[in-house]
Protein backbone atom coordinates (compact mmCIF):
# COMPACT_ATOMS: atom_id res chain seq x y z
CA UNK A 1 0.00 0.00 0.00
CA UNK A 2 1.25 3.48 -0.79
CA UNK A 3 0.40 6.58 1.19
CA UNK A 4 1.56 10.13 0.42
CA UNK A 5 4.79 11.16 2.18
CA UNK A 6 3.02 13.64 4.45
CA UNK A 7 0.09 11.37 5.35
CA UNK A 8 1.12 11.03 9.00
CA UNK A 9 1.24 14.83 9.32
CA UNK A 10 -2.53 14.83 8.85
CA UNK A 11 -3.48 11.53 10.49
CA UNK A 12 -2.51 9.92 13.80
CA UNK A 13 -0.11 6.99 13.47
CA UNK A 14 -2.52 4.84 15.47
CA UNK A 15 -5.12 5.23 12.68
CA UNK A 16 -2.73 3.61 10.18
CA UNK A 17 -1.75 0.91 12.67
CA UNK A 18 -5.39 0.00 13.37
CA UNK A 19 -6.04 -0.18 9.62
CA UNK A 20 -3.02 -2.47 9.23
CA UNK A 21 -4.20 -4.70 12.07
CA UNK A 22 -7.59 -5.06 10.34
CA UNK A 23 -5.88 -6.07 7.09
CA UNK A 24 -3.61 -8.56 8.86
CA UNK A 25 -6.64 -10.23 10.44
CA UNK A 26 -8.26 -10.75 7.03
CA UNK A 27 -5.30 -11.69 4.84
CA UNK A 28 -2.79 -14.54 4.91
CA UNK A 29 0.43 -12.64 5.65
CA UNK A 30 3.77 -14.23 6.52
CA UNK A 31 5.58 -10.98 7.23
CA UNK A 32 5.18 -7.31 6.47
CA UNK A 33 6.90 -4.03 7.09
CA UNK A 34 5.65 -0.47 7.02
CA UNK A 35 7.59 2.76 6.83
CA UNK A 36 9.30 5.07 4.40
CA UNK A 37 10.42 3.63 1.08
CA UNK A 38 11.96 4.69 -2.19
CA UNK A 39 9.09 3.85 -4.50
CA UNK A 40 9.85 2.05 -7.73
CA UNK A 41 7.20 1.24 -10.27
CA UNK A 42 7.40 -1.76 -12.56
CA UNK A 43 8.09 0.60 -15.47
CA UNK A 44 10.82 2.60 -13.68
CA UNK A 45 12.37 -0.27 -11.73
CA UNK A 46 15.46 -0.71 -13.88
CA UNK A 47 16.06 3.02 -14.38
CA UNK A 48 15.47 3.91 -10.72
CA UNK A 49 17.72 1.29 -9.12
CA UNK A 50 20.96 3.31 -9.41
CA UNK A 51 19.36 6.32 -7.73
CA UNK A 52 17.69 4.21 -5.05
CA UNK A 53 20.85 2.20 -4.34
CA UNK A 54 22.90 5.40 -4.00
CA UNK A 55 20.49 6.75 -1.35
CA UNK A 56 19.97 3.60 0.76
CA UNK A 57 23.31 3.83 2.65
CA UNK A 58 22.51 7.41 3.70
CA UNK A 59 18.82 7.08 4.61
CA UNK A 60 18.77 4.08 6.96
CA UNK A 61 15.04 4.31 7.71
CA UNK A 62 14.03 3.79 4.08
CA UNK A 63 13.60 0.51 2.30
CA UNK A 64 14.24 -0.05 -1.41
CA UNK A 65 10.71 -1.12 -2.39
CA UNK A 66 12.19 -3.92 -4.47
CA UNK A 67 9.08 -6.00 -5.18
CA UNK A 68 10.92 -9.08 -6.50
CA UNK A 69 12.21 -9.74 -2.99
CA UNK A 70 8.90 -11.39 -2.11
CA UNK A 71 10.03 -14.41 -4.13
CA UNK A 72 13.20 -14.75 -2.05
CA UNK A 73 11.83 -14.56 1.49
CA UNK A 74 11.42 -18.30 2.24
CA UNK A 75 9.71 -17.93 5.64
CA UNK A 76 11.94 -15.02 6.65
CA UNK A 77 11.62 -11.26 6.95
CA UNK A 78 13.32 -8.50 5.00
CA UNK A 79 14.59 -5.98 7.54
CA UNK A 80 13.73 -3.95 10.61
CA UNK A 81 11.39 -1.13 9.72
CA UNK A 82 9.07 1.27 11.56
CA UNK A 83 6.45 -1.50 11.80
CA UNK A 84 7.25 -5.18 11.43
CA UNK A 85 4.67 -7.95 11.36
CA UNK A 86 5.66 -11.57 11.93
CA UNK A 87 3.22 -14.43 11.57
CA UNK A 88 3.06 -17.02 14.37
CA UNK A 89 5.57 -19.29 12.63
CA UNK A 90 8.26 -16.61 12.38
CA UNK A 91 7.44 -15.28 15.87
CA UNK A 92 7.84 -18.81 17.24
CA UNK A 93 11.35 -19.02 15.71
CA UNK A 94 12.20 -16.00 17.88
CA UNK A 95 10.69 -17.51 21.03
CA UNK A 96 7.12 -16.26 20.69
CA UNK A 97 5.30 -13.05 21.53
CA UNK A 98 6.22 -12.98 25.23
CA UNK A 99 9.94 -13.37 24.53
CA UNK A 100 9.82 -10.76 21.75
CA UNK A 101 8.08 -8.33 24.12
CA UNK A 102 10.66 -9.02 26.84
CA UNK A 103 13.57 -8.46 24.43
CA UNK A 104 12.11 -5.18 23.14
CA UNK A 105 10.93 -3.45 26.33
CA UNK A 106 11.07 0.04 24.78
CA UNK A 107 9.02 -0.93 21.72
CA UNK A 108 5.29 -1.20 21.19
CA UNK A 109 4.85 -4.95 20.68
CA UNK A 110 1.33 -6.24 20.08
CA UNK A 111 0.30 -9.86 20.04
CA UNK A 112 -2.30 -10.27 17.32
CA UNK A 113 -4.49 -13.32 16.58
CA UNK A 114 -2.20 -14.46 13.73
CA UNK A 115 1.16 -13.03 14.80
CA UNK A 116 3.10 -10.17 16.36
CA UNK A 117 3.33 -6.50 15.38
CA UNK A 118 6.45 -4.59 16.44
CA UNK A 119 6.55 -0.79 16.35
CA UNK A 120 10.21 0.19 16.62
CA UNK A 121 9.71 3.96 16.89
CA UNK A 122 6.92 6.43 17.47
CA UNK A 123 7.08 7.68 13.87
CA UNK A 124 8.67 6.29 10.69
CA UNK A 125 12.36 7.20 10.88
CA UNK A 126 14.34 8.77 8.05
CA UNK A 127 17.66 7.71 9.56
CA UNK A 128 19.83 10.27 7.76
CA UNK A 129 23.33 8.95 8.47
CA UNK A 130 24.84 12.34 7.49
CA UNK A 131 23.07 13.75 10.56
CA UNK A 132 23.80 10.86 12.92
CA UNK A 133 20.54 8.97 12.23
CA UNK A 134 19.15 10.33 15.49
CA UNK A 135 15.53 9.39 14.69
CA UNK A 136 15.98 5.61 14.35
CA UNK A 137 14.20 4.91 17.61
CA UNK A 138 14.66 1.29 18.67
CA UNK A 139 15.10 -0.06 15.13
CA UNK A 140 18.66 -1.24 15.90
CA UNK A 141 17.28 -3.39 18.74
CA UNK A 142 14.55 -4.69 16.42
CA UNK A 143 17.17 -5.48 13.75
CA UNK A 144 19.26 -7.47 16.22
CA UNK A 145 16.19 -9.42 17.37
CA UNK A 146 15.12 -10.17 13.79
CA UNK A 147 18.59 -11.15 12.56
CA UNK A 148 18.03 -14.93 12.95
CA UNK A 149 14.99 -14.74 10.64
CA UNK A 150 16.37 -12.18 8.18
CA UNK A 151 16.27 -13.20 4.52
CA UNK A 152 19.53 -13.95 2.72
CA UNK A 153 19.49 -11.72 -0.35
CA UNK A 154 22.51 -10.95 -2.52
CA UNK A 155 21.22 -7.94 -4.43
CA UNK A 156 18.21 -5.83 -5.25
CA UNK A 157 18.13 -6.43 -8.99
CA UNK A 158 21.78 -5.63 -9.56
CA UNK A 159 24.97 -7.46 -8.56
CA UNK A 160 26.84 -4.26 -7.69
CA UNK A 161 24.66 -3.51 -4.64
CA UNK A 162 25.46 -5.48 -1.48
CA UNK A 163 21.96 -6.19 -0.18
CA UNK A 164 23.26 -8.36 2.68
CA UNK A 165 25.32 -5.43 3.95
CA UNK A 166 22.32 -3.12 3.66
CA UNK A 167 20.05 -5.58 5.47
CA UNK A 168 22.58 -5.58 8.36
CA UNK A 169 22.94 -1.76 8.39
CA UNK A 170 21.30 -1.33 11.80
CA UNK A 171 22.85 -4.31 13.61
CA UNK A 172 25.79 -2.45 15.16
CA UNK A 173 24.12 0.92 15.76
CA UNK A 174 22.94 2.02 19.19
CA UNK A 175 19.23 2.18 19.84
CA UNK A 176 17.80 5.64 20.38
CA UNK A 177 14.73 6.83 22.23
CA UNK A 178 11.54 5.16 21.00
CA UNK A 179 9.75 8.52 20.82
CA UNK A 180 11.55 9.97 17.83
CA UNK A 181 8.91 12.68 17.28
CA UNK A 182 11.07 15.31 18.98
CA UNK A 183 14.24 14.57 17.01
CA UNK A 184 15.17 17.15 14.43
Amino acid sequence: LDFPAGWLNQHPAEELIEFLIELLAKMPVQSANVGLAFKRTEVSKSKAKEGVHSKLPRFLGFEPCYSDVRHKMRDRILTAHWLNYLDQGIAKKLGGAKKITAQLPECDVRELPKGVLIRGANLPPIGDSNRGAQDLGCLPDVARLLKPVRAQIGGFGTPDFDAADWLARLDKLPARKWDNSRVS
